[in-house]
Formats: C-alpha cells, structure tokens, sequence
C-alpha cells in the first residue's frame, strides 16, 4: 500500500511515541461509556510506560470526539495527536505502547487491501467527482459547464449542422474539465484506478481524455449510476468497489509474481534484513514486503536522523558519520525509511512470499 500518508509521523525524530489500537464501535446501547472504559484501560499501561499527561489528554480527546469507522489508530506525542486514522474494522484487540517512533504496522496491515481511487459521474453538463486516498478524508469536487447546448438539437432547418457541431464541441469542452480536475485529484490522493460513470457519450469522452492524460493509470467504464437527482447511489456504490477490490487483488498478484520471478537470480528483488536495509538506504525499494509473524521478536535496527540513515549495528551508522545514533523496533524503522522513499508496502503470510527474517523488497532498478 502507499505509505505516504504516514510521513507527518516522521517528521520529528525519536521521542515518546504513543501508538493506540482502538476498537470505537457503538453500535450498542451503552457504546460511548464501553469506548471509554477500554480507553482508561490503555491510559494507565501508557502512563506507565512514559507518556505525558498532556499527551494522554489530547489522545483521550482525539477518541470522544470521533465518529465514524469501528477502529481507530491514533498517534500523539508532546501533548498532541499528530495522526488519525479511521479502520474499517475493529483493531484484533486494544493496543497502546510508547516507543522511540511510531508503531504503524498495525495499521499499515489493516489497511493493506486498499488502493487509492478516483470516481467521475459524468453528465453533459459536468461531473461529481470523488477521490479516495488509501487512509485519510476523500476529497470531492463539482464540475459544471452550463455553456448551451448541453444536447444536439433534434434535425431539421438549415441551422441544424451548426447546432450539432456547436453541442458536440460543448461535450468535447465539458470532457476536458472533467478529465483535467479528475487527474488533478488522481494525483492528490495517488489513486491506482479510474472509474467512470454517467452518460455514455460523455463517460467514454472522459475516459478516453483520462487514458491519454495517465496512460499507466486503469480507467474502468460502468453503466451504474445516474447524475440525476434522486438516483439510487447503492449500484454505483458496489460497482465501484468491486473494481477496487479486483484492482488491488491485480496489484497484489503482480508484486508476489514479479518478487518470486526476480527473486534468487541477482534480479530485482532481495530478503533478509541486511539486503533489505541496504537496498532502503539507498532509496531502491519500490515494494517492501514484511511477514509480521516473522519478523525477529525483539529485533531492532539503528537508525539516526534521516530516515534512511538505517544498519544492523550502531558501527554501520558511525561509518556514515552519525552521532549519536539509537535502536528501535525493526518495524518501526523500516516503515519510517519505506515511507521517506516513497516505497509501498505489502504484508504477506509464509503461503505467499517465503522471506529470510520476515522481510524482502521488490526493487526499483
């Protein structure tokens, strides 16, 4: 998955980091005092632990005031909450740790079947657009062209040519905005597909703009969906996340096959910590792969300010020239170096990938 939305976690260096896990369902009756009861029940270990007051406040706060999906990440540190994150289900169990940096696998997991997408329902006369990045607040935009005609006018008379021409060139213009703030928003949220809906006339002009404007990007045509007031969403709904899930099994399903091809013949893809550590410090990885349930328990990495200023031992970064540098959770410091490179992720089990201690990396060149 993109980790880009994880980045505002590493823009500060180590510190008193607390990573909350928390199941927020309510949908019982006595759903506000359970959430806050399993919140107290995580407040006092992070206490514990280490973590401020004025941390624990603002975290506290972050979980009273939410509303929305039955799971919830939150990470804060020096009396705030630096990111929140929605999830789709209820964390396995609650969670809470302080550590040098954050713990994101957790989420990155959850989320890791989720690709960024973009939605165009499309009319003669403009678009409602919905962009969906992998974790984060969807973005939403309007596209109108009330420029007349809207629609070729029926034949007959001898301004009849001038009147089809003048409609078609309204479409041609309406699919231009159209295409143009869709790839604008694309791009914000790094979608990884393109839906189009609406008019059929129009919906093929907008996809067939989109498909010249990114090439490399899938744009997927569907007949659900209407623009007109009062149309049911639910089709367009399940129309759309069907071609999601079929395009992230794709994503999934190219990665493993690429990563197994390369894999043992000195082609692009490496395991095993120092391979791994070496091809992040050097910006190669493209994908990073983690076996969770492989990863060595207790193990650490050492790291220093940048992010990929990474080794196995603190002698690896003193021969980079860093000072003073420190260890942390293997996890927690490959996910600040994938994310600082613009690497994704992907978490396999041993079915899918067999990776030397839990890691491996599909490579860039």
């Amino acid at each position: 998955m993109d980790l880009s939305f994880l980045r505002p976690l590493y823009e500060s260096g180590p510190g008193a980091w607390c990573s909350v896990y928390l199941d927020v369902s309510r949908d019982k009756e006595d759903a506000w005092t359970a959430v806050d009861l399993r919140w107290r029940g995580l407040a006092e270990p992070l206490r514990e632990q280490g973590a401020d007051q004025a941390t624990l406040d603002a975290i506290g706060t972050a979980v009273h005031d939410y509303r929305g999906a039955p799971g919830l990440a939150v990470f804060g540190r020096d009396g705030e909450v630096v990111l929140t994150v929605s999830l789709p289900q209820p964390p396995p169990r609650d969670t809470a740790a302080v550590c040098l940096l954050p713990h994101a696998l957790p989420l990155a997991q959850q989320l890791d079947q989720r690709v960024p997408w973009l939605r165009a329902l499309v009319d003669r006369t403009g678009a409602d657009l919905v962009a969906v990045p992998a974790a984060g607040t969807p973005r939403t935009a309007r596209v109108t062209d009330e420029e007349y005609p809207s629609r070729k006018a029926a034949p007959g008379g001898w301004s009849q040519p001038r009147y089809q021409r003048s409609a078609q060139l309204s479409w041609d213009r309406a699919a231009a905005r159209i295409s143009d703030r869709a790839a604008e928003l694309a791009g914000k949220v790094r979608a990884r597909v393109l839906v189009v809906a609406g008019d059929v006339r129009e919906r093929q002009l907008v996809a067939q703009r989109l498909s010249e404007e990114l090439p490399k990007m899938p744009v997927v045509q569907t007949e659900a969906g209407q623009r007109a007031g009062g149309a049911d969403p639910g089709p367009l709904e399940e129309a759309t996340h069907e071609v999601v899930r079929a395009e992230a099994a794709r994503l999934r399903e190219e990665v493993l096959d690429a990563f197994s091809r390369e894999r043992g013949r000195g082609g692009a893809a490496v395991t095993g910590l120092p391979d791994v550590v070496s091809a992040l410090r050097q910006g190669k990885v493209d994908v990073l792969l983690v076996n969770p349930d492989q990863l060595p328990a207790d193990g650490r990495l050492w790291a220093g300010p940048e992010p990929v200023q990474i080794g196995l031992a603190d002698a690896e970064l003193a021969g980079m020239g860093v000072r003073g540098p420190w260890s942390a959770h293997v996890d927690d410091v490959l996910l600040r170096a994938a994310a600082a490179t613009e690497a994704d992720l992907l978490a396999v089990t041993a079915d899918e990938a067999a990776l030397t201690d839990g890691v491996g990396a599909h490579l860039r060149f």
